[in-house]
């Protein structure tokens, strides 16, 4: 079943998450939204990453951030912190 969850924080862009769990863990999702990122397929590569993830925030927080900063990802408009927010709102 997927769950999902809309989040705007306060002075950020909007993020939309479509989550399916799998034993607590995030077996796929979507995100999207009017912020911006660099590259543009930064997003597949943050999503790609979180598969697997226990839908726990500071989890999903830290695959987001390891990503941003390995991948060499900017965020416009929101941050990792946001976007684990809008995945933990699904539940």
């Amino acid at each position: 079943m997927m769950l999902k969850s809309i989040y705007k924080p306060d002075g950020g862009k909007l993020v939309r998450i479509e989550v399916d769990l799998l034993d607590n863990s995030i077996n796929q999702i979507k995100i999207c939204g009017d912020f911006f990122l660099h590259p543009e397929d930064g997003l597949e590569m943050i999503e790609a990453n979180l598969v697997g993830i226990r839908m726990m925030e500071r989890d999903i927080r830290m695959s987001i951030k390891q990503t941003v900063e390995t991948k060499r990802l900017t965020l416009f408009g929101i941050t990792p912190k946001d976007i684990a927010k809008a995945v933990m709102m699904a539940r």
